[in-house]
C-alpha cells in the first residue's frame, strides 16, 4: 500500500481512540501501542512475551501464525470459533468466541476483498466476556497458555506435520 494510505489508517484509528475516549471516560485506559512499521521476529516474540493474551479478531483469512505464536509461548488466545488453526484446536485449548458470516464491503484499500464475497464478524460480547474472564481469572488463564503451548509444540512441528504431509501424499499416490 501507498504511505498515505497506511499513514490515513493510522490516524482513523488515533482518531476512533479519541472517540471512545471521549464516550467512555475513564480515570485510566489500558495501554495502547500502535506500530507503523513491521516488526522484526525478535519484536513480535517480545511483543508476545509482554502481554497477557493474544487476541485474534480476523474474519476467517488464514492459519493464523500469530496465534500459533502465542500458545507456543504459553499464552491464552482469545479467537474465533472456526477456520484457520482454530479448526485444529478443542474448544478447551483456546477461549473462543461466536461468529456470524456477513457480506463483505468493496473498500479501496483492500483490492483483495470483493462483494459478494463474505466473511466473520466476531460477537463483541462474547469476546468482552473471554476477556473479562482473563483479566479475573489469571492463573486458570496462566494454566490454559501451558496447554496451549504443549499441544502447539507436539502438534503443529515440522515432524508431526510432515509425517501427517506425507501420508497424505502416499495415500494419494495409490490412486494414480
Amino acid at each position: 500500500f501507498p504511505v498515505t494510505i497506511l499513514e490515513d489508517q493510522f490516524n482513523w484509528i488515533m482518531d476512533q481512540i479519541r472517540t471512545w475516549k471521549t464516550e467512555f471516560p475513564q480515570a485510566h485506559y489500558p495501554k495502547i501501542m500502535l506500530v507503523k512499521r513491521l516488526l522484526t521476529t525478535k519484536e513480535v516474540f517480545r511483543l508476545h512475551l509482554t502481554g497477557d493474551c493474544y487476541v485474534c479478531t480476523s474474519r476467517g483469512e488464514g492459519w493464523c501464525i500469530p496465534a500459533s505464536e502465542a500458545m507456543l509461548m504459553g499464552k491464552p488466545v482469545v479467537g474465533i470459533d472456526q477456520t484457520g488453526i482454530f479448526d485444529y484446536l478443542n474448544k478447551d485449548l483456546y477461549l473462543p468466541c461466536k461468529t456470524t458470516q456477513s457480506k463483505i464491503k468493496d473498500s479501496p484499500q483492500v483490492r483483495y476483498y470483493k462483494s459478494p464475497q463474505k466473511w466473520l464478524d466476531i460477537n463483541k460480547q462474547d469476546l468482552s466476556k473471554q476477556l473479562l474472564w482473563i483479566y479475573n481469572n489469571r492463573k486458570e488463564a496462566s494454566e490454559l497458555g501451558k496447554k496451549g503451548a504443549e499441544f502447539v509444540e507436539n502438534n503443529f512441528n515440522y515432524w508431526t506435520v510432515g509425517t501427517k504431509m506425507r501420508e497424505r501424499i502416499e495415500q494419494i499416490l495409490k490412486f494414480i
